[in-house]
């Protein structure tokens, strides 16, 4: 990737630096809305799975739909991030 820049010596560290606070930023905002409607923590502690992720969104959500359209989204850019 750094062939494909014009200057790569300046582009490329500063691409880095900038992806900090960027990614910070995002998982910000990810995360408020979540920690604001997080619901119980012995609810979501009690879980069968051990993986509180998918009932969380269903709470969050108020309905089993918007909570699998919500994890859906995210395990779809989880996916997309991690892949070649």
């Amino acid at each position: 990737m750094a062939e494909e820049v014009r200057h790569p010596a300046v582009q490329v560290p500063q691409a880095m630096v900038y992806s900090i606070p960027l990614g910070s930023l995002s998982g910000l905002l990810f995360l408020l809305p979540i920690v604001f409607t997080l619901p119980d923590i012995p609810t979501l502690l009690a879980v069968p799975g051990g993986q509180p992720t998918g009932p969380m969104f269903t709470l969050i959500m108020g309905s089993k739909a918007g909570g699998f359209g919500l994890v859906s989204t995210v395990a779809k850019l989880f996916k997309q991030v991690t892949s070649n």
